[in-house]
């Protein structure tokens, strides 16, 4: 897919070895390590992504923000999505079970 029409303003977030953007289009983008499902993509591999590529099924994202193996975005509508290492429950889904795909936190007040 050709990145370039979808960042014509993309804000872009380090965390370790995981960058993320989100364009002009409110998607999430991700690129870097993913050996704990951190980019969204669905799976776990222990080679890098070296090129930025969507998160299926994340439109309107607001704010996204991570700390290295796990992924968090607030969406628009004042949801929560995660993704990553949850060893320690840090995705908010109530189990300890890693994600590469993005999930909804529940228990979140409105």
């Amino acid at each position: 897919m050709n990145m370039a029409p979808l960042c014509l303003r993309l804000i872009l977030v380090w965390a370790g070895l995981l960058w993320m953007g989100v364009p002009a289009a409110a998607q999430v983008v991700t690129w870097g390590d993913n050996s704990k499902g951190q980019l969204g993509a669905g799976t776990v591999s222990t080679v890098p992504r070296t090129i930025p590529a969507l998160v299926p099924g994340l439109d309107n994202a607001k704010f996204v923000t991570a700390k290295g193996d796990f992924t968090l975005v607030l969406m628009q509508d004042g949801t929560v999505k995660a993704w990553g290492d949850n060893t320690y429950g840090q995705l908010g889904d109530g189990s300890t079970t890693q994600r590469a795909s993005p999930i909804t936190v529940t228990g979140l007040p409105a």
